[in-house]
């Protein structure tokens, strides 16, 4: 009995949560469907933003062409890593504040990747 109920409220507020990321990116969406900058200035997605980071300290490289922050990619201008949404907030606005939907990417692999794949690098 007490299991079922723990179960019960575990999904319960599992529920709440997504509606409530859910509500929180529709907020900060154009009528077009794309997510606006003020989404990424919110404090939500830095306090987010903060613990990925916090969590990946000893790994600060791109996890797909494993170039670190410093080097120099092919124009000759220095690397700059990007916390990256495997799904894309655009398709996906429940994941938005996920750390498990997150990854470390260069500014050149995050725009060549886009919101079109879905790949996970980790």
């Amino acid at each position: 009995m007490i299991r079922r109920l723990r179960l019960w409220w575990k999904a319960y507020f599992r529920r709440y949560e997504l509606r409530h990321v859910t509500a929180l990116v529709d907020q900060y969406r154009e009528p077009s469907g794309r997510v606006t900058a003020e989404f990424y200035r919110s404090w939500e997605w830095h306090e987010v933003r903060y613990d990925f980071l916090r969590s990946c300290k000893n790994r600060l490289r791109c996890w797909l062409c494993r170039r670190q922050r410093g080097d120099r990619n092919e124009a000759g201008d220095a690397v700059r890593l990007v916390v990256d949404h495997i799904y894309p907030v655009s398709r996906y606005p429940h994941l938005a504040l996920d750390t498990d939907n997150l990854q470390l990417l260069c500014n050149d692999c995050n725009r060549g990747k886009s919101n079109r794949h879905t790949h996970d690098y980790r």
